[in-house]
């Protein structure tokens, strides 16, 4: 079974993560803001043609505002401990920050510092107490022009799948399940789901899906993958990538044309780049009307049924059988010893149910993906 992701878009990136030293607590780790707890460089060798890429990064890969940078400071220094002058640029809807010094690059060995002041960022209440996020690295700058340019062009791969909603509604049980939301024990970050989908017993089949189609896009320079010091972002539906890199995967729901954006972050030239997906199977896109008949013949001892959400969970006194609609009396809604009566007549009895959940066991309502796209224009029923 697939699992629906929480956020709204999910990039994969290639790039160079880079250790930091760093300390937090409390609202500092959980916080429901995009915060940044770690640093990245693009490259640990360049020519002299090259520039530092820099990034922050957020533990969930969410998109940090930009004014993050105005509280970071990057020092570069010399085999002699000699500061370096330079420039720190940023680009609108690409992430990573590209510094450059006033003079020519020399080749030699570089030490590298960036530190992010968290408790100086006034626009999230309560850092006060955060420390700062602090990355050291080395950086080679080799007697060489690295620089990589050429023709640009996008290749994809595309992959469908039909995700089960596992919401109550979209839910059909047997066998006395009785499905309900309940917390989810221990300490959760925010964002995260904080409850999960409990069958008591029995099984339980999804009516309702989603078909997806996943769309992983890389840019090319000549054929060859772009380097770290490029970036790319969707426009069309306004998908940024979190790091660094031009390798990115869109989730959609319905056709659609995307349009990408390269970028080179040495000449800062932009490329637009297009390209179509999804008309070929826009029947089997989006919204679904699942048939579980087959599964339930193959897996309940009794009469599969629905009940009314009661709010968190199946209301058992609110049940009918499936698919006639026929009142439905729940077994945990009579005294001990008592069966349920027999069903109406003209209802479907000795039905087995067959599920992708497991039996008598919890299962998470939802979990988060890194990026994904949910296009909802065009919705259809299969």
């Amino acid at each position: 079974m697939a699992w629906r992701g929480a956020w709204g878009g999910f990039v994969v990136a290639v790039l160079t993560v880079a250790r930091s030293s760093t300390a937090w607590a409390g609202h500092c780790e959980y916080c429901n803001e995009p915060l940044p707890t770690a640093v990245w460089l693009g490259a640990e060798e360049i020519g002299t043609d090259g520039v530092l890429v820099v990034g922050l990064a957020d533990p969930r890969e969410r998109w940090l505002d930009p004014a993050w940078w105005a509280v970071t400071v990057i020092t570069v220094e010399d085999a002699e401990g000699m500061p370096l002058a330079g420039t720190l640029a940023l680009h609108e809807g690409f992430a990573p920050a590209v510094w450059r010094p006033l003079s020519p690059w020399s080749p030699g060995r570089y030490h590298v510092r960036v530190e992010v002041d968290r408790a100086a960022f006034e626009a999230i209440e309560g850092l006060d107490h955060c420390h700062p996020v602090v990355h050291e690295a080395e950086l080679v700058v080799v007697d060489e022009l690295r620089h990589v340019t050429g023709s640009p062009t996008l290749t994809t791969e595309e992959a469908y799948s039909m995700v089960p909603s596992q919401a109550l509604e979209a839910l059909v049980c047997c066998d006395a399940a009785l499905p309900s939301l309940v917390p989810v024990p221990g300490l959760l970050r925010p964002g995260y789901p904080d409850r999960a989908l409990q069958l008591g017993e029995g099984y339980c089949a999804e009516r309702q899906g989603e078909g997806q189609l996943s769309v992983t896009t890389q840019a090319l320079l000549d054929g060859a993958p772009a380097p770290y010091d490029y970036a790319l972002r969707e426009v069309t539906l306004d998908r940024r990538m979190s790091g660094a890199g031009t390798l990115m995967t869109l989730v959609l729901t319905a056709p659609r044309c995307l349009e990408f954006e390269l970028l080179d972050l040495v000449t800062d030239q932009r490329t637009l780049l297009s390209s179509c997906h999804g008309e070929a199977i826009a029947s089997e896109l989006g919204e679904l009307e699942l048939d579980p008949s087959a599964a339930l013949a193959a897996n309940c001892s009794d009469q599969a049924y629905v009940c009314e959400d009661r709010g968190g969970g199946w209301d058992p006194a609110a049940c009918t059988t499936w698919p006639d609609g026929a009142p439905f009396v729940h077994p945990s809604t009579l005294p001990d010893g008592d069966d349920p009566p027999p069903a109406s007549e003209g209802s479907s009895d000795g039905c087995r149910v067959a599920t992708g959940l497991p039996p008598r066991a919890p299962w998470l309502l939802g979990l988060v993906f890194v990026g994904r796209v949910l296009t909802r224009a065009g919705r259809r029923r299969g």
